[in-house]
């Protein structure tokens, strides 16, 4: 396949007769096909075929990384930022038992077509009793830039369907991979990813089920 992509392009090259592309400008066509057999070469070798190794799928447990991870407030309790089973659809999960308000942020390069899963939800007091609401978020972050990806506001004392830990799907393309930009570079960049918890209440426990990050490499 490299050899006939090879062939066109050296045909491309040195074969075609000059012609004007546009009225006040004088390109010749061999210019112009040497332009796009350049292009076609860099992303040929830029390929994992160009390499002859095919896409291989990357698992990341970002609970594997909570020792790493920046969390906020400072844990001051024995049950703060603690991971602890959870059972959900007949497994068990684990999740990280966290304050509110919280924030833990992890740092990670971000694979090709990557995707982060996840579940969120509220734990009642030992009453079983929920005493309020809490909004999940989740961002992406680097430098100065900060964009939410995610945002559920959980109301468990009203509403039945939030008494039950919520499945979470986001789409992480947009940090990952190769883009048309001599500057942006986004498969070169440690992002931060920011997951936080704001309650109006502190008796009602939130969880982060499994967080992790699915891609090729």
């Amino acid at each position: 396949m490299i050899g006939i992509v090879l062939s066109l392009m050296r045909r491309a090259m040195f074969t075609m007769k000059p012609f004007n592309i546009a009225r006040s400008t004088a390109f010749s066509r061999r210019r112009f096909n040497r332009g796009l057999a350049i292009a076609a070469l860099v992303t040929l070798l830029a390929s994992p075929l160009a390499c002859g190794r095919a896409p291989q799928p990357i698992h990341i447990d970002l609970l594997s990384m909570l020792a790493l991870a920046e969390k906020r407030p400072p844990a001051t309790a024995d049950d703060a930022f603690f991971v602890r089973g959870v059972q959900l659809d007949g497994r068990t999960i684990p999740a990280v038992i966290v304050p509110q308000p919280s924030r833990i942020v992890w740092t990670v390069r971000i694979p090709r077509r990557a995707s982060l899963t996840a579940h969120a939800g509220l734990v009642p007091d030992r009453t079983g009793k929920y005493a309020g609401d809490a909004v999940f978020r989740i961002g992406v972050s680097g430098g100065k830039i900060y964009e939410k990806v995610y945002e559920r506001r959980m109301t468990p004392g009203s509403v039945e369907a939030d008494r039950s830990f919520v499945p979470i799907a986001v789409d992480l393309s947009a940090w990952a991979g190769w883009q048309w930009s001599l500057f942006y570079r986004p498969s070169e960049t440690a992002w931060n990813l920011v997951f936080s918890v704001d309650g109006t209440r502190s008796s009602d426990t939130p969880l982060w089920l499994a967080p992790a990050i699915e891609g090729i490499k």
